[in-house]
């Protein structure tokens, strides 16, 4: 929990560590950003992060943590905008 998170943005807070926590691995707190580095990598590693990516979005839709603040109507959860920062504060912890 957060020092400034309603308790309903703490319980969805939960429940979104718990599934990412089941999905993903914590990040190390010292690790270099991703971005820091794309420009290094060669076309195999490239397309190996992005079927990785696009199978990580895949995962996320089917369990409904994609388009959170989307309306359902379109694919997305139908959460607020605080659930969808909430969701990718907690999602930039792991890997």
């Amino acid at each position: 929990m957060e020092p400034f998170d309603s308790p309903t943005e703490a319980a969805f807070r939960a429940e979104a560590h718990a599934w990412l926590s089941s999905h993903a691995s914590p990040l190390p707190i010292d690790r270099v950003a991703p971005s820091a580095i794309i420009a290094e990598w060669t076309p195999e590693e490239e397309e190996e992060k992005l079927a990785e990516a696009q199978e990580w979005q895949r995962l996320k839709y089917d369990a409904g943590w994609a388009g959170i603040s989307w309306p359902k109507a379109v694919g997305g959860r139908g959460g607020s905008v605080m659930e969808d920062l909430i969701f990718r504060d907690e999602e930039a912890t792991f890997d």
